[in-house]
């Protein structure tokens, strides 16, 4: 029994043993397991976060490439590059700031563009993910310098100066340049041309100046340079800015002098181009600042004013001389001088004058004469040009008494001449010179017992017209004129008279309008233009004022127009000798047909004979 009670506690001794073993076992993986649960759960540093970027690098040329990171930061930080480029170098990492650093990139052989990642890492912080930075590799740009100001100085028209500018291609590449420049500028190369890196171009740039003044410009090389051009151009010779002026005195004189003055410091030939009409040197030579006079001559009429150049050239300087020419004012003479002698044919005094105007601008007349005196034509409807002349007849009537006064003509801008008047002894007028009666106002053209008129006028709001004038008559036009009988008359018409049968045997006198005129209305004469009449024919006529209203007025007393017989017409000896030849052509056609019908005939009589 003992043996196996021994037996027996040594199993239960093994068993409680193995038991203890167990629960202490997993007694102490317990420990262990809170332990390592306390310990994952205790916290962690944040490392910093690198950025990633991008940049450029020139071919062939080093570049420093910054590197930078965000977050949390705790020094000492460190930089790490976890993938080297692929083509090129990267140097070491040198810290530029608490959150950047730098390395210096150098491109590869293969200018391709590149990459490499980089990585940071704080004191208490795990390395950070990998940020890339992208490299793109390219050529650098062209860069061009050149001077500010290219100053050519002063330049004498007709001459050049030269200079060179010189052009630097500093950057990269192959800089195309386009060297466009204006006038007065030139330039003897081409305009587009090529600048290599690192390489000079020198381009000749003239300046030839055409005026006298300053001259600015600015061409542009590229879309940053570009060069200010300056320059001045002076006349090698000069003369006062109005030139020649002849005024009436200087062309009385015959001469006007023109100071020339070498404004260079050498001697100069100048040669003058006069133009139809002057006189003057062909050259002068003039020394250096020196200034000759030099005399100039116009010769010939001047109808008007008158401008225009005279040529000079000095060497390869060409310009023109300014001129201007003033005519001479109109001048009034009278043939014969006065004083006038009057004519005196039992009736009226009348005497004839020619007046000319002697000057070179046309005369624009106005008459001052005595009471009773009639000029015809009037003159203050006359204009007389530079040269022509002009006949006027003078009358007044006879019972006037003695002469009452000279007659005084004023041309516009001239002195006025005074024509005193004198009578001679009673005598009759010359054939040659007609009386004129187309002036003189007649109460009735016909004496007709018992004429009606068909247009009676009732009396206007202005007075009737009570003188008229003729002014000019020929073969088939006239013109008459007339002073205003009042400022109020706002315009006018002419009525001729017609005639024509009525019953018993009597004449109707009607005033019909006359149609075929032109009324000109002045201030102080208004005057009518009668055209397409006939010759050798003479109307009574009457003229009639109209009120503001366009209403007629009483009508003027009645007056004879006439037109003077047509000149015979002269036929050419060429139309003549057409004539002749054109009868003789004629002639010759008809011999020819005649003689073409005999030969017919005579043709026709032998058939019928050779038939029988």
């Amino acid at each position: 029994m003992h043996r196996g009670s021994v037996k027996r506690d040594a199993t239960y001794f093994l068993l409680i043993t193995r038991r203890t073993i167990t629960i202490l076992s997993l007694a102490c993986a317990s420990l262990v397991a809170q332990s390592a649960f306390a310990q994952d759960r205790a916290p962690v540093a944040v490392p910093p976060f690198a950025k990633p970027s991008s940049v450029v690098v020139y071919t062939n040329e080093p570049a420093v490439v910054t590197l930078s990171v965000g977050g949390r930061v705790v020094e000492p930080l460190r930089f790490f590059i976890r993938k080297p480029p692929r083509f090129g170098v990267v140097g070491e990492v040198r810290r530029t700031g608490p959150r950047s650093a730098e390395v210096t990139y150098t491109p590869g052989a293969t200018a391709s563009d590149d990459s490499f990642t980089f990585a940071a890492q704080s004191s208490d912080s795990p390395v950070s993910a990998a940020a890339r930075v992208g490299i793109r590799i390219a050529e650098r740009p062209p860069v061009i310098e050149c001077p500010d100001v290219l100053d050519f100085g002063t330049v004498y028209i007709g001459d050049s100066e030269e200079r060179d500018l010189m052009l630097r291609n500093t950057g990269g590449g192959l800089a195309a340049v386009k060297l466009a420049v204006n006038p007065p500028w030139t330039s003897k190369n081409p305009e587009g041309f090529s600048i290599a890196s690192g390489k000079d171009v020198v381009r000749r740039i003239i300046f030839s100046p055409a005026d006298e003044r300053d001259f600015f410009d600015r061409i542009r090389i590229d879309a940053t340079a570009s060069v200010e051009l300056r320059g001045k151009g002076v006349f090698p010779v000069s003369w006062p800015k109005e030139g020649i002026i002849f005024s009436p005195q200087l062309r009385e004189r015959g001469k006007a002098s023109i100071p020339i003055t070498n404004t260079t410091a050498a001697e100069r030939d100048v040669v003058f181009s006069w133009p139809e009409g002057w006189r003057g040197p062909g050259s002068v030579t003039i020394g250096p600042g020196q200034t000759a006079a030099v005399e100039a001559e116009f010769f010939g009429r001047v109808p008007k004013i008158l401008e225009g150049m005279v040529g000079i050239q000095s060497g390869r300087f060409k310009s023109a001389l300014p001129f201007m020419l003033l005519p001479i004012p109109p001048r009034l003479v009278a043939a014969p001088e006065p004083p006038l002698v009057l004519s005196d044919d039992g009736q009226v005094l009348r005497g004839r004058v020619v007046i000319k105007n002697t000057g070179e601008t046309d005369a624009l007349l106005t008459l001052s004469a005595p009471e009773g005196v009639l000029v015809t034509p009037d003159p203050s409807l006359s204009v007389l040009s530079g040269g022509s002349s002009q006949e006027f007849e003078i009358s007044l009537p006879r019972n006037q008494g003695s002469i009452p006064g000279a007659i005084v003509l004023r041309p516009r801008g001239g002195d006025p001449l005074e024509l005193g008047l004198a009578t001679s002894p009673r005598t009759a007028m010359p054939a040659s010179h007609p009386s004129n009666p187309a002036t003189m106002p007649v109460k009735h053209l016909l004496e007709i017992p018992g004429t009606s008129s068909s247009t009676e006028l009732p009396p206007g709001n202005v007075p009737p017209v009570l003188t008229a004038s003729l002014i000019s008559s020929l073969p088939h036009e006239l013109t008459i004129a007339w002073p205003p009988p009042s400022p109020d008359a706002s315009g006018y018409k002419i009525q001729r008279r017609q005639l024509s049968a009525a019953k018993d045997a009597q004449i109707n006198v009607e005033w019909v309008d006359w149609k075929e005129l032109k009324i000109q209305v002045g201030p102080e004469l208004v005057a009518a233009h009668i055209h397409r009449l006939p010759a050798n024919s003479f109307w009574t006529i009457r003229i009639i004022a109209l009120d503001a209203a366009g209403q007629p007025g009483p009508p003027s007393p009645a007056f004879r127009i006439s037109t003077p017989p047509a000149p015979p017409t002269s036929i050419p000896p060429w139309v003549w000798l057409v004539l002749i030849a054109a009868v003789a052509a004629a002639a010759g056609r008809v011999a020819v047909i005649r003689r073409r019908q005999v030969l017919a005939q005579e043709d026709a009589r032998l058939a019928r004979l050779q038939a029988e």
